[in-house]
């Protein structure tokens, strides 16, 4: 009892019922003190009426606690107002001021298989650019769906809403490199600038800073000490080692078991090669949180890899957002959920990446903090328009907030889909199909999970498989698999998955031990679980659900107060 009144008036504070009371009170004793000077003292009324006013307002003070609490403002409301993907009135000259896409470069070197070499140097100079806060620039991935779509400059910029557009090319032959690049106004179709540099491959660094020192004056930004620094520097110094974890981003982008395999020994290629170094730690410990995360090396060793090369990155430069994004995927791997939301917004704050602003997202929706989830959702869709992460974490939310259709169309709004994603964007295009009670089309989305073979989430997906055909025995095989259930009880959000399953085949008690073990390790979203997860619909008149949702609320609650 006592829980649920703390639990109650939280959700008074939350909802500003007591502003709204304290405002109610002061303007309510204004107008009582208005209505007897002007009926008692000015008109000469009698006492009765003004009298009469002050009961009105007395009697309107329940009525207007109970319109606070009833109509606040959903963040249901707010997401749907936002999801209008046409600019405001007048917000579109403001947003597309000082907006810049730079498309992947032609790879122009005689080896095609060079391209990573142009993509790489692409990504870095969009990297650069994005340290700007005067600049908005959008991610890489959007910018390589627009190349292959082979749009034309002015529908980029009406898609996008940005004023201009790079575009290049790179050739690299032996240790000769040339770079050419044009800057181009995308609403007016004018080439601003173009140049062409030419060196050595031990010249590399130095002509990504006179492209991107050629943007800065063109657009005459002005830069921060922090901001010219980030345009001087460059975190890997030895030309060999840059061009190794070139290749090794390449790599990891495959999003497959062989791809990241790749780019793990190329990462640990170049560390042999240069020693100690901060970014590439980051991006190691990243690389392993992928394997881990996508169930191809789900192990406590591979967990404490990221843990470890999280913490070697922090300690050689403590302002690097990506060590500091790499020290977050960690918490949210342990269950630790606080230290992910500190570790992941600072990372945010040092270096503006789209996949932390979609995780972020996604793990404050998954614990009920919905409106917060929302900013940080949209700023990953903002800047990275196409990409699957941003369009992820939105759709989360939708699934989250009850809405899988809408979840579904988010998923649409990416060049590609889901489905260009691997076995992960698999797996969540089917989560929206079966939350919106779409099981066909959701069981041959697993079972082509399954095919690719992704580890653990592929056992995930052969649960559903079977869950949705109704087969017990199957996913009782599929449970006592080796290392499922280890697998699945250390993880944050899993147990869910099983209780949805469990619950989907009538086996009401296993559901509820594997909600109970969801809600402990911090998937405390009431709503979801309570009304929008139609898995868990046989479970609601149970005492021990109900209990667990008084639970999920409480945690809930404790977080976003």
């Amino acid at each position: 009892m006592a829980s649920r009144i703390r639990v109650f008036l939280a959700e008074l504070k939350r909802r500003k019922v007591y502003h709204v009371a304290v405002a109610y009170l002061v303007v309510g004793w204004g107008v009582g003190q208005g209505a007897e000077f002007l009926f008692g003292d000015v008109l000469q009324l009698q006492p009765v009426v003004w009298q009469m006013v002050l009961g009105l307002v007395i009697l309107g003070f329940p009525i207007a606690l109970v319109l606070a609490w009833a109509y606040e403002l959903k963040p249901e409301e707010k997401l749907e107002r936002s999801s209008d993907n046409e600019p405001e009135a007048g917000s579109s000259e403001h947003q597309s001021k000082n907006s810049i896409i730079v498309l992947p470069f032609d790879n122009l070197s005689p080896d095609p298989a060079d391209v990573y070499f142009s993509a790489g140097l692409t990504e870095e100079v969009t990297a650069t650019l994005s340290e700007f806060r005067s600049l908005r620039v959008i991610s890489r991935s959007s910018a390589v769906a627009y190349k292959e779509a082979f749009k034309d400059v002015g529908t980029i910029a009406r898609d996008l809403n940005v004023q201009y557009l790079l575009e290049g090319s790179v050739r690299k032959a032996g240790d000769d490199l040339r770079i050419t690049v044009q800057l181009i106004d995308a609403r007016t179709d004018e080439h601003i600038w173009s140049e062409k540099y030419d060196g050595k491959l031990e010249d590399v660094f130095g002509m990504q800073e006179q492209v991107s020192r050629s943007i800065v004056d063109s657009l005459k930004i002005r830069l921060s000490p922090r901001e010219e620094r980030a345009l001087s520097s460059w975190p890997i110094s030895d030309p060999q080692a840059y061009d190794t974890y070139l290749l090794a981003m390449h790599e990891s982008r495959k999003m497959t078991e062989e791809g990241l395999s790749r780019a793990v020994g190329l990462i640990e290629e170049a560390l042999h090669r240069v020693g100690e170094n901060a970014r590439l730690s980051a991006i190691l410990a990243i690389c392993k949180f992928h394997a881990y995360d996508w169930g191809i090396s789900h192990t406590e060793e591979t967990l404490g890899e990221v843990e470890e090369w999280a913490a070697k990155a922090l300690e050689l430069d403590p302002e690097l957002g990506l060590a500091h994004y790499a020290k977050a995927v960690a918490h949210y791997k342990r269950g630790d959920l606080e230290g992910f939301v500190q570790a992941a917004k600072r990372s945010v704050v040092l270096e503006p990446n789209s996949d932390a602003s979609a995780l972020l997202g996604f793990v404050l929706s998954e614990i009920g903090k919905t409106d917060e989830a929302l900013e940080y959702a949209e700023a990953a869709v903002e800047s990275d328009p196409l990409s699957f992460f941003a369009f992820w974490g939105v759709g989360a939310l939708e699934i989250f907030l009850g809405r899988p259709e809408d979840a579904l169309r988010r998923i649409d709004g990416a060049m590609g889909g889901f489905a260009t994603a691997g076995p992960f964007g698999l797996w969540w295009e089917a989560q929206a199909l079966g939350y919106a009670g779409e099981e066909i089309r959701a069981k041959v989305a697993y079972q082509r999970v399954v095919e690719m073979g992704a580890g653990f989430l592929s056992d995930l997906s052969d649960l559903f498989v079977k869950a949705l055909s109704e087969d017990t025995q199957g996913v009782r095989e599929v449970l006592n698999r080796d290392g499922v259930q280890e697998t699945a009880r250390t993880d944050e959000y899993f147990p869910m998955y099983i209780a949805n399953a469990m619950a989907r085949i009538g086996e009401i008690e296993e559901a509820l031990e594997w909600l109970r073990m969801a809600v402990s390790r911090g998937f405390t979203n009431h709503g979801f679980l309570s009304k929008h997860n139609r898995f868990l619909e046989p479970l609601r008149s149970h005492p021990t659900f109900r209990d667990l949702m008084d639970t999920a609320r409480e945690k809930q609650t404790a977080f976003v107060s």
